[in-house]
C-alpha cells in the first residue's frame, strides 16, 4: 500500500491492477506485484500503470530502488548463490560473484561482500570492499567491516584482531573470533583520509568527522583529514555526548 492509501488491489474500484490485495508484495518508488505460480515480476505505479516486467527465475532481486539512479540493482543468481547487479532486463551486467552486494550510492560506488578461508578455522571470514557500475574494482576487499559511502563522499572502514578459536567439543568446529576493532575513513578513490586507530567513527556530516577515542575523549576532522578540534569531558559540565553538524 503507497503512501496515499491507494491499493494496487483487484477489489479496490479505482485500480486497475488485475492482481489481488494478497499478491501485492513490496512498495518503493514503484509498487510491483507478481503472478501466482510464476516467475515473472510485475512493475506498477501509484496509478496503477504496468510500467515493466522481469523473470526472477533467472535472478533473484534484492533492491528495485536502485534502479532510479544508474539503472542496476543487487540480485543473486540462483545457480550459484552468488550475488552481482542486474539492469531492467534482468540480465547480469556485473558478474554474480559476491556473497553480499549492496546497492550503489549517488556516488556510483557499491558496497560487496566476499568470504574467504581464514587459516585452518571452519567458518570464513567477511571482507568489504567498493566497486563502480562498470564492476570495477575500486577498493579491494581488505576491510573486516566498512559503510557505504556518505553523500559527502567518505565511508568508514574497519579491520580487528583474529584468532582462531579451538573447540573442546567435538561437535563444535573452531572459529574465529574477532576483537579489537580500529576504524578509520577513506575517499572514493581508497585513500586512507583519516588512520585506523578510532574506537569508531561515529559520525560524518557535511562538513566534519566526528571520531571517538574512548567514551570521553573525541577527534572532529574537516574532510580534509585534518583535526580541528580535540574533545575532552573534563573540559564541559554535565558532558554525554558529542555531535556534528
Amino acid at each position: 500500500q503507497p503512501e496515499n492509501n491507494t491499493e494496487l488491489s483487484n477489489t479496490n474500484e479505482n485500480s486497475n491492477s488485475p492482481y489481488a490485495e494478497d499478491q501485492v508484495l513490496f512498495v518503493a518508488q514503484n509498487i510491483y506485484d507478481i503472478e501466482e505460480d510464476s516467475h515473472i515480476l510485475h512493475f506498477y505505479n501509484y496509478n496503477g500503470v504496468h510500467l515493466d516486467e522481469l523473470d526472477t527465475s533467472v535472478s533473484t532481486v534484492i533492491s528495485l530502488k536502485n534502479y532510479a539512479k544508474n539503472g542496476l540493482t543487487p540480485a543473486m543468481d540462483t545457480s550459484n548463490g552468488k550475488y552481482g547487479y542486474i539492469n531492467r532486463d534482468g540480465s547480469f551486467i556485473i558478474d554474480a560473484k559476491y556473497d553480499e552486494a549492496y546497492s550503489f550510492s549517488d556516488d556510483g560506488l557499491a558496497l560487496v561482500m566476499c568470504e574467504e578461508k581464514y587459516e585452518s578455522a571452519y567458518n570464513k571470514i567477511e571482507k568489504y570492499g567498493f566497486i563502480n557500475s562498470k564492476g570495477e574494482e575500486i577498493v579491494p576487499c581488505i576491510y573486516d567491516c566498512a559503510t557505504s559511502f556518505y553523500p559527502s563522499g567518505y565511508a568508514i572502514v574497519g579491520n580487528c584482531d583474529l584468532k582462531i578459536v579451538e573447540s573442546e567439543d567435538v561437535y563444535v568446529s573452531d572459529h574465529v573470533e574477532s576483537s579489537n576493532y580500529r576504524y578509520g575513513v577513506i575517499d572514493k578513490k581508497g585513500n586512507m583520509i583519516i588512520e585506523q586507530k578510532y574506537q569508531f567513527i561515529d559520525h560524518i556530516s557535511g562538513k566534519y568527522i566526528l571520531c571517538r577515542i574512548d567514551e570521553q575523549h573525541y577527534n572532529i576532522y574537516d574532510l580534509s583529514g585534518t583535526i580541528i578540534y580535540e574533545v575532552n569531558s573534563d573540559d564541559f559540565d554535565g558532558f554525554y555526548y558529542c555531535y556534528v553538524f
